[in-house]
């Protein structure tokens, strides 16, 4: 299995641009997630996904997993007064309230959630100000997590004002009574006037000790500025490392549902006990005539669900699904051998596009040893080659749906 990093460092490579001085790591990273795109039209994955019955509940969504656990990950929630320019001071006792999730400590903390073009989702960055002569101030969520299960952390921030330290994410442990049993299991510090992204993973012991992480988010002045110092955060998200390659919710949409069954666990082994039709596959089509998926939700008729129990009855569904996009370097693909190697087919098109399409690109990447004697004519040529070698390929990978 490829990170990302990897891939990366192979597309650059198969560019002629191995030191990435041409196509640096985000282009890259958006060249490849296009070929996972493009890959996944022609060769999405497959998968088998159990389903547990809620009382009153007949709409499930798939291939989601836990998602993130963080609230109000990107700061787009919060009082109407949180997105003011005028930022506000809070309290322990009424920032909760005020920014939808958050926790703070100190009674003299300013936060703001404002528009910026750091915004990695939604609009709204969050900023934490640090009151001068202070050494830092921060928010937190404590989240309830299970044994023995890998949590993986990540994150964008940076220092806001010039003079700043620096600002941290980081993470804790807390045992039952919320106190802290280790500090700092997962953490990264920047003093970048720009975002700069982290990552991290932690596994919870077997043994059940730790019944929380402590996800905190710090603003870190030293105490040393006469000034205030602001520092801003973005995307927290901690997730489940299981869910690592889970569909994306923008992407759910796209899942072809194949067959849906209802099995009764109180057997051994599980045994099925219905197979359900899809409504489009009936004389009329409506809620009521059989299975629906729409918009990343699959739906079972109201008369069927009423019939069932949910103690021992579940539904199993078999279906094909886009392919996650890749968000971080350390995040591995779970894309086949030949499907990477598509994959760096694709990236290989568009590097050579951006080529042919941008002189000044394809002058600083002709001044790199091995490329001095290529000509615009030369990579125009190696493009086409190109993308017929990939109509080629996406014919020898078409899956064919079957039921």
């Amino acid at each position: 299995m490829t990170t990302f990093a990897e891939l990366k460092t192979r597309a650059a490579r198969s560019l002629r641009d191995p030191s990435k001085v041409t196509f640096l790591d985000a282009e890259l990273g958006d060249y490849i997630n296009r070929g996972i795109a493009e890959v996944g039209r022609y060769a999405p994955q497959q998968f088998v996904e159990d389903i547990q019955l809620n009382e009153g509940q007949n709409t499930y969504q798939l291939r989601g997993g836990t998602g993130n656990l963080i609230a109000n990950p990107s700061f787009e929630q919060g009082d109407e007064t949180m997105f003011d320019s005028a930022y506000n001071v809070l309290t322990p006792s009424t920032a909760p309230d005020l920014t939808a999730g958050w926790q703070t400590v100190s009674s003299d903390i300013r936060v703001l959630f404002g528009k910026s073009a750091y915004a990695k989702s939604g609009t709204v960055v969050g900023i934490i100000y640090v009151p001068a002569n202070t050494s830092q101030r921060s928010m937190y969520q404590d989240i309830p997590v299970n044994p023995g299960t890998t949590y993986y952390l990540s994150g964008w921030h940076w220092k806001g004002a010039a003079g700043g330290e620096g600002n941290v994410i980081l993470v804790n442990t807390l045992d039952v009574n919320s106190a802290v049993i280790l500090t700092d299991v997962i953490r990264h510090d920047t003093t970048a006037g720009t975002p700069q992204f982290m990552s991290g993973s932690y596994t919870t012991p077997v043994d059940g000790t730790v019944k929380y992480l402590q996800v905190k988010i710090v603003g870190y002045s030293a105490g040393a500025y006469s000034s205030e110092q602001s520092y801003g955060f973005e995307d927290i998200k901690l997730v489940e490392s299981a869910d690592a390659n889970l569909v994306a919710s923008n992407s759910r949409a796209n899942i072809e549902v194949r067959r849906v069954e209802i099995f009764n666990s109180s057997y051994t082994p599980v045994l099925s006990v219905l197979n359900l039709t899809p409504n489009s596959s009936e004389y009329i089509s409506s809620s009521e005539a059989g299975w629906d998926y729409w918009a990343g939700d699959l739906t079972i008729p109201v008369g069927t669900f009423n019939q069932l129990d949910t103690a021992i009855n579940f539904l199993r569904v078999w279906g094909w699904a886009p392919y996650d996009r890749l968000t971080d370097d350390t995040q591995v693909t779970d894309l086949t051998n030949e499907l990477e190697e598509a994959v760096l087919l694709f990236v290989r098109i568009e590097g050579l596009s951006a080529l042919v399409m941008d002189r000044d690109l394809f002058t600083q990447w002709q001044t790199r040893s091995g490329n001095t004697d290529a000509s615009p004519a030369s990579i125009m040529n190696a493009q086409s080659l190109a993308q017929e070698e990939w109509r080629r390929r996406v014919r020898s990978l078409q899956v064919l749906r079957g039921s």
